[in-house]
């Protein structure tokens, strides 16, 4: 039996389809990415916490990848809460003076604990909260800072332009 009357428009269905997603990401990549640049005026101090509970094997990966942001002016504190590794050694091994590290040893436990004592050390503005298993790309800090209002200018939180220039 002849089935080709079934097979062409099937064909020419896959063929368009294919087509299509093949233009989608075509035009995708035609664009450039954009970025947040912030109005100069208004250049918020970041502090960053991290509670973290037995996290040796990860911790290094998160605070390097805070230390090699584009956007400069953070704070990074650690918080080790009770932890039984190397958690707080292998954090504190790290020297650069946006990085505080604070070893917390209390009978409860709870990262809402370890927050808030973090939160007594942190200066900044905004302040940001990671998992010491979290990763995060070097213009994580720049792009985020545009979604908050300039208090000098509240109507104009950042601009979007072209992350190349």
């Amino acid at each position: 039996m002849d089935l080709s009357f079934l097979t062409i428009p099937a064909t020419i269905f896959m063929l368009a389809i294919s087509f299509t997603w093949l233009f989608i990401l075509l035009s995708s990549l035609a664009f450039k990415r954009e970025t947040i640049k912030n109005s100069p005026s208004y250049s918020p101090l970041i502090s960053i916490l991290i509670p973290a509970h037995n996290e040796e094997r990860v911790i290094l990966d998160i605070l390097n990848d805070f230390l090699k942001q584009t956007w400069r002016k953070f704070q990074l504190v650690v918080i080790c809460h009770n932890c039984s590794d190397r958690t707080f050694e292998v954090a504190s091994s790290l020297r650069d003076e946006r990085l505080k590290v604070i070893e917390l040893k209390t009978k409860e436990a709870g990262k809402a604990l370890a927050l808030n004592e973090g939160l007594k050390h942190c200066e900044g503005d905004i302040v940001v909260q990671m998992d010491a298993d979290n990763r995060v790309p070097p213009h994580f800090l720049q792009r985020i800072i545009g979604y908050f209002s300039n208090p000098k200018n509240p109507s104009h939180p950042g601009e979007v332009v072209d992350e190349e220039r």
